[in-house]
């Protein structure tokens, strides 16, 4: 468990540092378009200064205004803040006409005026925005200091802007939030999901841990469900072991017993016919588990093919109806069968007539000797209903819906006429493929009536 709490905490650590880096590149590109915006800003005004000075430069240089006074007026009148403008007019021949601000150097010498362009330069009191024009006779120059990051931030306390760093950091404690409280659900689930790999097989099926109601919940559902049909179909395995083992071993000791017991005395004919009558009926009965077995595989594993053809359900019904009758004859048992509509199916005639005989035979198994089986089919939307009826001991409530489960058996182990629980199940998968379904309806000691609708290809006529 420590193990999976020190990798628990690594991965919402490692969560953790993604968010945060994701923060910290965010805040950081929204400083440098903050950074682009003041600079382009600055730009702009530096442009249109310089023209403004020029004209007033002009008028006071005709009227011989004094270098102090001139500075005064340009200053007055062109920048709002003398504290940030720095201003430089200076001759052709190197002599300065004014020059205002807290520069230290020439800004002509440090290469504003030959680009056209505005331009950065860097002082010891930090990065300065200069922009120069020649005119002529004389050049101007204006310079003003760049905001430092936490001033961008003065700047732009009230622009809608500076919501983006803080809409970041609050995303991001709620994407950190929501991780860890998603992480828990799903790390009681990884641990479920271990415990049962853990379990031993013979133990009952644990409960999946609670989880708060959402997507996580339904994602345990979800779980809870393919485990518990994994679960089943485990289960299910090893019964099929069990049921197959002893399904195979008893034909195969009775056999054993009976032909030695005939090898070592010396039989008459008529007892070695009665042996070899036996033992033929156990290797019929041992030859139809190992079919249903095969069959029950080949339509699990979804590589059956169904050989359709289209018939007549009253001449398919009928043909089975004369078979029905000479197998339940030994226990005096009635078939009866209604005539319907001329209806016509396309159908595999060997995978239905397999329906119809696992049907009979355990109605055959399960109804008193005496008793009625009764065969009728009707039409129903685009469906023909066939109903197979009898009047045998019925199917307790409790093993309903259990029927049609492979190896699952509804008759008590003392029986002798249990079966190993696959005659249903391939009813249920054969009349599927057929796009059909089944359904039953029972009631103990008046009996079972099984429903199989099916979808038709054309109606002749209407009883």
């Amino acid at each position: 468990m420590s193990g999976h709490s020190f990798r628990d905490t690594r991965g919402i650590l490692l969560f953790s540092g993604i968010f945060i880096g994701i923060v910290l590149c965010s805040i950081f590109v929204w400083f440098l378009v903050l950074h682009e915006s003041s600079v382009e800003r600055i730009d702009q005004t530096l442009q249109q200064e310089v023209p403004k000075i020029d004209a007033l430069f002009k008028v006071l240089i005709t009227r011989n205004i004094p270098s102090s006074l001139m500075i005064s007026e340009i200053t007055r009148h062109v920048c709002s803040d003398q504290r940030t403008l720095s201003i430089e007019i200076r001759g052709t021949q190197g002599n300065y006409y004014m020059k205002t601000g807290c520069l230290d150097s020439s800004l002509t010498s440090l290469g504003c005026v030959s680009p056209m362009q505005p331009i950065t330069i860097t002082l010891k009191d930090g990065a300065y925005r200069a922009y120069g024009q020649t005119f002529d006779g004389y050049s101007i120059c204006v310079a003003v200091q760049m905001p430092t990051y936490w001033n961008l931030i003065k700047e732009n306390y009230s622009s809608p802007s500076i919501l983006f760093p803080f809409l970041t950091i609050i995303l991001t404690v709620i994407g950190i939030w929501s991780f860890v409280r998603l992480h828990q659900p799903i790390q009681r689930l990884d641990q479920y999901l271990q415990t049962l790999i853990q379990q031993p097989l013979g133990n009952e099926l644990l409960k999946p841990p609670p989880s708060p109601k959402g997507d996580v919940d339904q994602l345990t559902q979800t779980v809870s469900k393919i485990v518990e049909r994994l679960h089943t179909s485990r289960n299910q395995a090893l019964q099929f072991s069990s049921f197959a083992t002893h399904e195979l071993r008893t034909p195969l000791s009775i056999i054993r017993s009976q032909l030695e017991s005939a090898l070592a005395s010396h039989s008459r004919t008529k007892e070695l016919r009665s042996v070899v009558a036996s033992a033929y009926d156990e290797m019929l009965r041992l030859s139809r588990t190992v079919e249903d077995l095969l069959s029950l595989g080949t339509m699990q594993a979804g590589t059956l093919t169904l050989n359709l053809e289209t018939i007549s359900l009253f001449k398919f019904l009928n043909h089975f109806y004369d078979e029905a009758l000479f197998l339940s004859r030994p226990k005096n048992i009635t078939v009866v069968l209604k005539k319907g509509p001329e209806v016509f199916l396309k159908v595999d005639v060997i995978r239905m007539r397999q329906v119809f005989f696992n049907l009979l035979d355990n109605a055959i198994k399960n109804t008193p000797s005496g008793n009625r089986i009764r065969l009728s089919y009707r039409i129903e939307d685009n469906n023909v209903v066939i109903v197979f009826a009898d009047t045998g001991i019925g199917i307790a409530p409790d093993k309903l819906e259990k029927i049609f489960e492979p190896f699952f058996t509804h008759a008590q182990k003392s029986e002798i006429h249990r079966g190993a629980g696959l005659g249903l199940a391939l009813v249920k998968w054969i009349i599927e493929l057929h796009r059909g379904s089944i359904t039953v309806l029972s009631e103990i000691n008046k009996g079972t009536e099984f429903m199989i609708a099916l979808p038709y290809e054309r109606v002749l006529e209407k009883a």
